[in-house]
């Protein structure tokens, strides 16, 4: 099996014959995507934009985040998804460390467990990869002597953590990664900081280092449109950075026309929304479902991690759990391919109301069933 599977892939299962009619296993607002977002695709297509070629330097989206985070448009690369933007960073931090250094063989750092694509990158470029495991007893949060590890932190070019992490959808301090920032400036280590699911986050501005990059050398902050705008088929991604060369190198990887022509008006019409009114919509929604889910799961004594972001990570080892869900129609994240994780692990994300009453009363039979089988 490949162990660099995810989730969505519902066509997979119903090419089987199996009718999913919930997707839990994706990471989506529950708001749906938005309708300026639909209209603005349409409008493009309309207008009689498909015979024109994309501007290749997307300078108008650009132009609109670099506005967003108050920060220079040449600051900014935008690319077909973040994940796209992980393999680039990837390539491009080395390119500049051989330009810079005869070390051989450059070297990585991970915190774990996080998006198996960081560890896929640094494989196809032959980096050398450290894992930091964060355990489950400190709810998935590195140790706060982790972040002062000068000596480990200067042992390698390139450093990924996810804010909050994906799948435990916990928050770091930004108080421990200004002391990581800070080493790795000094140290000339690049650090990304993926930041994909941060606009579900109450608190964002607080934990958000996106307004942040001038203040440091080796940041590099990954965020896409696929989450927060429920626009998963919509493949655009964006980089912030102040370090101007290593943003021109990842600029610089693939192929030119990176982004559509259509998917470009799509962003610009998801910047354009009201995000205040949205976010809050989107944030009350979160609370409250997440409170609703939580609580079934004190009540039938279910371990999991209830995080910070639009989802939540459970552990059970009920036999064929995975399979026990299908059978009911709904996919769910077996999260046990995850650096550090087993079979047991499962993500699901919070969703509408409707659709999450139909999960726990799923949850809910399974549970039933066991018991009786067990009188």
């Amino acid at each position: 099996m490949n162990r660099y599977f995810h989730g969505g892939e519902i066509n997979k299962y119903r090419k089987r014959g199996v009718d999913i009619r919930y997707d839990f296993s994706i990471n989506l607002s529950p708001l749906g995507t938005p309708k300026e977002v639909s209209d603005s695709i349409t409008d493009y297509i309309r207008e009689g934009n498909l015979s024109k070629y994309p501007d290749t330097d997307c300078t108008e989206l650009r132009k609109k985040i670099a506005g967003r985070y108050d920060t220079d448009i040449r600051n900014v690369v935008v690319s077909n998804g973040a994940s796209d933007l992980i393999y680039s960073i990837a390539k491009a931090v080395k390119k500049m460390k051989k330009k810079s250094s005869s070390e051989g063989v450059s070297r990585a750092l991970i915190i774990e467990p996080s998006f198996l694509e960081y560890e896929r990158s640094l494989s196809e470029e032959g980096y050398e990869t450290e894992h930091y495991m964060c355990n489950e007893e400190e709810g998935f949060i590195p140790k706060d002597c982790f972040f002062e590890n000068r000596e480990l932190l200067k042992s390698v070019s390139l450093i990924f953590i996810a804010n909050p992490s994906n799948p435990a959808g916990v928050l770091t301090a930004p108080e421990n990664l200004e002391k990581l920032l800070c080493i790795c400036d000094e140290e000339g280590v690049k650090t990304v900081i993926d930041e994909s699911f941060i606009d579900f986050v109450s608190e964002r501005d607080r934990y958000s280092f996106r307004k942040k990059i001038q203040d440091h050398s080796s940041l590099i902050v990954l965020n896409s449109f696929t989450k927060y705008y429920s626009m998963p088929d919509v493949r655009i991604g964006y980089v912030l950075c102040s370090d101007r060369e290593l943003v021109n190198e990842i600029a610089n990887e693939g192929q030119p026309w990176k982004v559509s022509g259509i998917f470009q008006r799509a962003a610009l019409s998801a910047l354009d929304i009201d995000d205040e009114e949205y976010r809050k919509t989107l944030i009350q929604l979160l609370l409250r479902e997440k409170e609703k889910i939580s609580a079934f799961f004190d009540e039938n004594n279910i371990r999991y991690i209830a995080g910070d972001a639009g989802f939540i990570l459970f552990f059970t080892e009920i036999p064929e759990f995975y399979e026990r869900m299908l059978n009911k129609g709904i996919l769910i994240r077996d999260c046990s391919n995850y650096y550090g994780l087993c079979k047991g692990c499962y993500r699901i994300a919070i969703k509408r109301s409707d659709e999450n009453d139909v999960l726990l009363e799923a949850l809910r039979e399974i549970m039933q069933s066991r018991k009786d089988k067990n009188v």
